[in-house]
């Protein structure tokens, strides 16, 4: 998302039923396209946000994967 983001970000959470959805901030320079980071905020059903740090797109995709693992789990 360019603008708006966590506003968007639930909007889709609701309209498409997820369990969770990431936020991913790509406005800064050292986030987002074309750089090996990322910021982002995930999101659950439940609307508890999480904001994580800037952090490499694999230490996002393991947060994220645990949060899945989490959902499953239940």
């Amino acid at each position: 998302e360019s603008s708006d983001l966590l506003k968007n970000a639930r909007r889709k959470l609701a309209e498409k039923n997820l369990d969770l959805i990431v936020a991913n901030d790509i406005t800064g320079t050292d986030c987002g396209f074309d750089v090996d980071t990322n910021r982002v905020t995930i999101i659950d059903r439940a609307g508890k946000t999480e904001e994580l740090p800037l952090m490499s797109k694999r230490e996002v995709a393991e947060r994220v994967v645990g949060k899945i693992v989490g959902i499953i789990n239940k």
